[in-house]
């Protein structure tokens, strides 16, 4: 419904971590994905600052977690 241009049509951001809704890019002719460049270095990332064309193709939580400061016996069990 909001990618039919027919029926709503809106130009709409989505930030999760679900990406399944990755999928929707070859389903639907309306609908791009995008993701924010990152570098690995190690166990941490660093965000380039660069929104690139395409879907993550994985996820960050625990290191972005880590990055706002969660302690790290919270970090282990996330690991785990």
């Amino acid at each position: 419904h909001i990618a039919n241009p027919k029926l709503l049509g809106a130009k709409t951001l989505f930030a999760t971590h679900y990406h399944e809704l990755t999928e929707l890019e070859g389903k639907l002719e309306s609908v791009d994905n995008y993701c924010i460049a990152v570098k690995e270095q190690g166990d941490d990332i660093v965000f380039l600052r660069k929104i690139i064309k395409g879907g993550a193709d994985k996820s960050y939580g625990i290191q972005v977690a880590k990055l706002a400061g969660v302690p790290e016996n919270v970090l282990r069990r996330a690991r785990e």
